[in-house]
């Protein structure tokens, strides 16, 4: 697996489906090789994480040049004892693949979202991540999106299809109250929905440091298309006042998928 800054999974998205797949392709008898970043510090680099052997390389601290630097290194890698396939992550990688193609290994790519639209990569990166998908089509053996809406691009823009293969998520029979607890809070109840299926999720966290007189502040994430409630909505300032709120600059704009209620 090439692409990511490897596991343990500490950062984003295409590490966890590495943690994920990897030591489910090892339960299954598969021997695994993840490519991480040597990234200075000295932590501990373990030889194995979850039964996958860890290959560390390194990689220039630049925006721009940091993922292909080290796939670059990880493909020259690869190619010594070739494996019987590459998973690369991040279309981005794309211009490496010839590097693995080559030696005849059969190559994946799990494309990312939609780089190019991001501002923070200007004119000329943008313009890289064009070319990019265009090359993971031609170049990859096959074409893995996590959305619906990546494989119907790629379908639209390349008249070419991806395998549509969605992140997962673990079932969890307990919840932790650490994170609420740290900040003096105790957890009241706990209400989840799945996100489009119009309901809401809700959580309600009283104050320790409040008189039961005090009403409880309930946050509600909802979806696109929020069901009727009659319940009014919390004051700006009420908002502002909740210990540890991350949201209190975005709340009330249309935007802002969070709203918040007060109950009694």
């Amino acid at each position: 697996m090439i692409g990511t800054r490897g596991v343990p999974a500490r950062y984003g998205g295409f590490e966890t489906c590495v943690e994920e797949v990897g030591r489910r392709l090892v339960q299954r008898g598969h021997e695994v090789t993840v490519y991480c970043r040597k990234l200075g510090g000295r932590g501990p680099r373990p030889e194995r994480h979850l039964g996958m052997r860890l290959v560390y390389l390194p990689a220039l601290r630049r925006k721009t040049l940091e993922t292909l630097s080290h796939t670059a290194l990880s493909a020259s890698h690869a190619v010594v004892r070739p494996p019987e396939v590459a998973v690369v992550f991040n279309a981005a990688n794309a211009p490496l693949l010839p590097l693995l193609r080559l030696r005849g290994i059969p190559t994946i790519t799990h494309v990312d979202g939609l780089e190019w639209k991001r501002a923070k990569w200007g004119p000329a990166g943008s313009a890289y991540y064009r070319r990019a998908e265009a090359l993971a089509v031609r170049w990859s053996d096959a074409l893995i999106a996590d959305a619906r809406g990546i494989q119907d691009y790629y379908r639209d823009r390349f008249n070419t299809e991806t395998d549509y293969i969605p992140y997962g998520a673990p079932v969890l029979t307990e919840v932790g109250t650490d994170g609420i607890t740290d900040l003096g809070l105790s957890p009241a109840a706990t209400t989840w929905s799945w996100p489009g299926s119009n309901r809401r999720t809700t959580c309600t966290w009283r104050s320790r440091a409040t008189s039961a007189a005090t009403p409880a502040i309930r946050w509600s994430w909802w979806d696109r298309h929020p069901t009727p409630t009659s319940t009014p909505r919390a004051s700006r300032e009420q908002r502002k006042a909740i210990p540890g709120c991350g949201c209190s600059a975005r709340c009330g704009t249309s935007d802002c998928w969070t709203s918040s209620t007060a109950t009694p």
